[in-house]
């Protein structure tokens, strides 16, 4: 498919002419931060939204429960190990092993 046979496909996607995509894969989001090169962040944030949305599951399962479900029931270790990452790039980067953690 040609350049031009791709550009045609997207007109009238909610784009206006002569604005800027919602979104684009060589801009950063605004929403994600600027930590690139901090040691254990990437890991930290995946850890932060499957945490998140293991309590959006369980509370739309279990209205009435679910807080006392999230205390009582352990963690999966699925998420938890994340956060056991995170907290050993972040480890290894303060004792100067790390540097630039490169995944």
């Amino acid at each position: 498919m040609s350049r031009d046979a791709n550009l045609d496909m997207n007109q009238g996607q909610g784009v206006r002419p002569g604005t800027a995509p919602p979104f684009s894969m060589f801009e950063p989001s605004a929403s994600v931060s600027d930590d690139s090169g901090q040691a254990g962040a990437s890991a930290r944030r995946q850890y932060e939204r499957r945490r998140d949305r293991r309590g959006s599951r369980i509370r739309a399962a279990h209205p009435h429960f679910a807080g006392l479900l999230l205390r009582l029931a352990p963690e999966p270790q699925k998420i938890s190990a994340w956060a056991t990452g995170a907290e050993g790039e972040e480890l290894l980067a303060t004792v100067g092993l790390g540097g630039r953690l490169h995944h």
